[in-house]
Formats: structure tokens, C-alpha cells, sequence
């Protein structure tokens, strides 16, 4: 009568994991760019030259000073203990879900 536990356990993990499938590859939807889409979108970015600009590192100015941040100081009190967790609630219940009716 041991047996069955383990056997049951077996069963189910056949059953669970034995039987399934590499998933399929998607199917492309109506938000999937067609050939056709992505030459409107070329033609449309060529055709704004002003507004759209394509620069390589060459095109950077030698004498360009990186700027982090990392010299201003903290915000807050220097005695404040760094790191925590920020803890946040809604006051409402959302009004698109139903708590009464159909």
C-alpha cells in the first residue's frame, strides 16, 4: 500500500510533463511590419532629413565633455540612511471594477 503515493506522483508528473510540446513559433499579426511597411518608413525618414538624424562616433566633436552627475551632490540629509523600500497604496478601488452586480 506504499506503493501507491509514489505512483500517483509518478503518474502525474507524466501526465504533467511527458506530453508536452516545443511551443510555436508566433504568428505574424496586424502589428507585425510588412516589407512594403518598413520602405514607408524608410521613405518617410528620408523624406524629413531635418528632422531625423543618423550620426556615427566620428561625427562627435573631439573636444566632447561627458557629463554623469556624479560631482552634485545628494538630495537630503547626509545623517539619512541610504537605501530602503518605498511602500505605496491606492486610496481607491479602482471604479472599472465591479464589486456588486453582473
Amino acid at each position: 500500500m506504499r506503493l501507491w503515493p509514489a505512483a500517483a506522483t509518478a503518474i502525474c508528473a507524466m501526465l504533467l510533463f511527458g506530453c508536452s510540446e516545443e511551443p510555436a513559433a508566433p504568428e505574424p499579426t496586424a502589428a507585425t511590419p510588412t516589407k512594403a511597411d518598413e520602405e514607408a518608413i524608410a521613405a518617410y525618414y528620408a523624406a524629413q532629413p531635418a528632422f531625423f538624424g543618423f550620426k556615427t562616433l566620428a561625427d562627435l566633436p573631439p573636444d566632447l565633455a561627458w557629463q554623469n552627475g556624479a560631482e552634485l551632490p545628494d538630495i537630503g540629509s547626509p545623517d539619512a540612511v541610504k537605501g530602503g523600500t518605498e511602500y505605496g497604496a491606492i486610496q481607491d478601488f479602482p471604479r472599472t471594477l465591479r464589486t456588486v452586480g453582473p
